[in-house]
């Protein structure tokens, strides 16, 4: 992949934010794909149209046509496409530590909704642990 382009759409003449730290970019990134991570669920629809939105309508970080290059590069790679969106923008917005940071927000955000429900039924039920499955499957 390259570096982030900082000029990615000048020619249409759009507004663009002022230029930040990369620190700052990271953090933003942060919050943004954390909270897309605690509220797109429903399939990938959800989160594509709720990170469209925010990255390019709200927050002005790509245009339109910069996000939808990036999603048709998604749709060429397995796996989840809202997930390898939100890493491709956190590359594009601040790097390589974005991208980090982009997919473990969205993520881990996620998981966190995943196994906070259950958690207090199993550990009040007292389920025996997961431990002695690896010991029977190796007798």
């Amino acid at each position: 992949m390259t570096a982030p382009d900082p000029l990615a759409g000048a020619a249409t003449g759009e507004a663009r934010p002022a230029p930040q730290p990369a620190g700052s970019r990271v953090i933003e990134g942060a919050r943004l794909f954390r909270w897309l991570g605690l509220i797109g669920f429903g399939g990938p629809a959800a989160p594509i149209a709720l990170m469209e939105d925010g990255v390019v309508r709200r927050r002005r970080w790509l245009d339109r046509e910069r996000v939808l290059d990036l999603l048709g590069a998604t749709d060429r790679i397995p796996g989840a496409n809202s997930t390898a969106l939100a890493i491709h923008v956190g590359y594009v917005r601040a790097g390589f530590p974005g991208l980090v940071v982009a997919g473990s927000c969205f993520i881990l955000s996620a998981r966190l909704i995943v196994l906070a429900p259950p958690w207090p039924t199993a550990a009040s039920a007292g389920f025996p642990s997961s431990s002695g499955c690896s010991t029977a499957s190796s007798r």
